[in-house]
C-alpha cells in the first residue's frame, strides 16, 4: 500500500485547516508466477495398498506470494489417509493445504496419502491459489492432473473330479469343475477352458451363472463368469462320452496318456 501525503500552507491566516492536507493511497499488487506439479507412487498400484501423491508448488516471482493455498479434489473411490502438516480434509474428498507465504524463487513440497477402494484408472487434480493482491502472470500452470492405474488382484484356483475312474467305451462320463477365489479382491471376467480328451464326444456343459460353449475344432469347452467374490463359484458340469477304443485317457497329466 502506497500513501502519498501532500499539504498546503501560506503566510495568511487560514480559517479551515482541515482541507490543507490530502492523502492518496495506491494498492500495489505483488507479481508472482505460481506453478504446481504432481506425481504418484506407485503406478500401477495393487488394490488395498496406499497411494501417495507428491505435490510441488513453486513461485518464480518476482514478488513473494502470500496466502498460498493448495486444493486437492480427490477422485471418487479413494479414502483420505493423511497428509503433510497444514493439510486437512476440509470436506469429504477435498483436501486443503495452507502454505502461507512463498518467497520468490522458493518451492514447497506436500505429501497426500489415500487408499483406493476399487480398481480402475483414477484421475486426481490439484490447484494452487494465492491472495487477490498477488498478480499471477501465468495461470495455465496453476493446476496439475495425475492419472493412476489401480489393479485389483485375485487368487483363482480350479479343481475337477470325474463321475467315475473307470468307464466302458462310449459310456457317459461327467467332469465336475470347481473354481474358487481366495482374494484378496473380487475376480472379474473369469474364463475356464477345458481341453477335452482325444476321442471323447461332447454332450453338454453348464453351471449356474456360467455361460458355456463348445469349440468343435479345438475340442474344448469354455465357460465364463462375470465376477466372483472371495468364495467358491457354482460347479461346472461337463458331460462327454468315453472313446470307442479302450485305454487310459487323462486330462491335465504328463505323458502321452
Amino acid at each position: 500500500m502506497l500513501e502519498n501525503n501532500v499539504t498546503v500552507s501560506g503566510e495568511q491566516f487560514d480559517p479551515t485547516l482541515s482541507n490543507n492536507g490530502f492523502i492518496e493511497t495506491t494498492t500495489v499488487n505483488g507479481q508472482v508466477d505460481l506453478s504446481i506439479d504432481m506425481s504418484d507412487d506407485p503406478d500401477p498400484l495393487l488394490l488395498g495398498n496406499l497411494l501417495q501423491y507428491t505435490i510441488v508448488v513453486s513461485n518464480t516471482g518476482p514478488s513473494d506470494a502470500v496466502d498460498v493455498i493448495v486444493t486437492d479434489a480427490l477422485p471418487s473411490g479413494v479414502i483420505f489417509v493423511g497428509a503433510s502438516t497444514g493439510c486437512n480434509e476440509d470436506t469429504p474428498g477435498s483436501v486443503i493445504c495452507t502454505i502461507g507465504s512463498l518467497a520468490s524463487g522458493a518451492s514447497n513440497t506436500l505429501l497426500i496419502s489415500v487408499q483406493p477402494t476399487v480398481d480402475g484408472v483414477f484421475s486426481n487434480t490439484v490447484s494452487v491459489t494465492s491472495s487477490p493482491y498477488n498478480s499471477d502472470t501465468v495461470t495455465s500452470n496453476n493446476t496439475a492432473t495425475e492419472q493412476t492405474t489401480v489393479v485389483g488382484y485375485a487368487n483363482l484356483a480350479v479343481s475337477q473330479s470325474a463321475s467315475s475312474s473307470t468307464v466302458n467305451a462310449t459310456d457317459l462320463l461327467t467332469y465336475t469343475l470347481s473354481v474358487a477365489n481366495s482374494g484378496p479382491n473380487s475376480a472379474r471376467s473369469i474364463t475356464v477352458t477345458d481341453a477335452l480328451p482325444d476321442g471323447t464326444g461332447f454332450i453338454s456343459a453348464s453351471g449356474s451363472g456360467w455361460t458355456c460353449s463348445y469349440d468343435g475344432v479345438l475340442h474344448e469347452v469354455s465357460c465364463t463368469l462375470p465376477s466372483l467374490l472371495i468364495t467358491t463359484a457354482p460347479d461346472i458340469t461337463i458331460a462327454i462320452t468315453a472313446p470307442a477304443e479302450g485305454g487310459y485317457h487323462c486330462q491335465y497329466c504328463d505323458g502321452d496318456g
